[in-house]
């Protein structure tokens, strides 16, 4: 049942395959694998990277407004 829920099957198409009448019994039979951990972990990263860098990016620049009283230089030399 581990690998029928780790590609996605419902709880309700797990208690169908296990001939289980309540969600109790079809969960007991679920584990947690640390592949399929790792790989949630991967998609999480995956679709939080590009929020968590705009996060640092927005930290960097009030840090350094509050250090130096003005946005930093970008790229192009110019105020951000």
């Amino acid at each position: 049942m581990t690998a029928a829920a780790e590609n996605g099957a419902t709880l309700a198409t797990l208690m169908h395959m296990a001939g289980h009448s309540t969600s109790a019994a079809a969960q007991r039979y679920q584990h947690a694998t640390l592949e399929y951990s790792r790989r949630v972990a991967a998609a999480m990263d995956a679709s939080a990277g590009p929020l968590l860098a705009k996060r640092r990016g927005d930290q960097r620049v009030s840090q350094t407004v509050a250090k130096e009283g003005r946005p930093p230089k970008g790229p192009s030399g110019q105020r951000t």
